[in-house]
């Protein structure tokens, strides 16, 4: 969709801090929607699985205990389930891998049981990586993250921590950083000048 150039600032005299050219916000607009869009055709009715309320409860109650921004817990939940869509795609299909090998299948609650084990390291480690996506507000440190795993009862060592930071990172193929429905309602505040 071609459309004639804008024109844009013709001077300095022109540019006021703090305002956004409505071109800008407009272009902003339509590349949302067109991410948007994608991820819905991409989502095919599995997405939500794992956004249950004491989840999101529970992402955002630590974010708040760790000081960190709104749009990070955002950011986290968002990660968190689509880190755990692909965890549980990923069972399904060494289920079918197995069972078309006849090789000894895993016990569906050996595998809950493992997913359920490392589920709070998993989260814990995805409100740590939204927490590096916003770099300007505050990075929870590793010694925060297993001090806080410690008062859970869970004993993690620095070296899992990084592993599980990296298998959410892998999984996603390091696409970490799509916009959250937080970057959505502040956009279209910003266009309704609220």
């Amino acid at each position: 969709m071609d459309r004639p150039e804008r024109p844009r600032l013709s001077s300095l005299s022109d540019f006021r801090f703090g305002a956004v050219a409505t071109e800008t916000i407009e272009d902003t607009l339509l590349h949302l929607a067109q991410q948007n869009e994608q991820a819905v055709q991409e989502a095919a009715g599995r997405m939500g699985s794992f956004r249950e309320t004491r989840i999101v409860e529970f992402v955002f109650l630590l974010s708040e205990q760790w000081c960190l921004e709104k749009s990070v817990s955002y950011q986290a939940v968002e990660i968190l389930e689509r880190f755990m869509v692909k965890q549980a795609e990923n069972i399904c299909r060494q289920a079918t891998i197995q069972l078309r090998g006849k090789t000894e299948p895993q016990s569906w609650r050996a595998l809950k049981e493992q997913l359920f084990n490392k589920f709070i390291l998993r989260l814990v480690s995805c409100v740590q990586l939204a927490s590096k996506l916003s770099f300007h507000y505050k990075i929870i440190s590793n010694i925060t993250v297993l001090n806080f795993l410690r008062t859970l009862g869970y004993l993690h060592t620095k070296e899992e921590l990084l592993e599980s930071e990296l298998d959410v990172l892998k999984s996603l193929n390091f696409q970490i950083n799509l916009p959250t429905p937080l970057a959505y309602v502040e956009m279209l505040l910003e266009v309704l000048g609220t």
